[in-house]
């Protein structure tokens, strides 16, 4: 019974939290008069952020992702149609004959 109540509560307690968040940005004064920590923030060393990029380029390449500008550029080649016997009519063989 308390799981089906946190489930309806949780989702509002999320928004106000990030109500609370785009108005007061990071002050923990404010923030902690309504009991909610400031966000966790991290900065990257130089070098740390050349790894991640490197990461990220390598990740691209191996799943072969592309950004929108680049799948605009990607155009498709449609190889003439191979000649091939005729159709073969869905009845064939039966020995049925099509109504009128």
């Amino acid at each position: 019974m308390e799981h089906d109540e946190n489930g309806k509560v949780s989702p509002i307690f999320i928004e106000l939290v990030h109500q609370l968040h785009s108005r007061y940005g990071n002050q923990p004064a404010m923030l902690g008069d309504f009991g909610v920590s400031p966000r966790k923030t991290t900065k990257l060393t130089p070098e740390q952020e050349v790894q991640a990029i490197a990461k990220r380029k390598a990740t691209r390449a191996a799943r072969h992702t592309m950004g929108a500008k680049q799948k605009l550029a990607v155009k498709g080649v449609v190889a003439d149609p191979v000649e091939g016997p005729a159709a073969v009519p869905a009845n064939a063989g039966t020995g049925a004959t099509p109504k009128p």
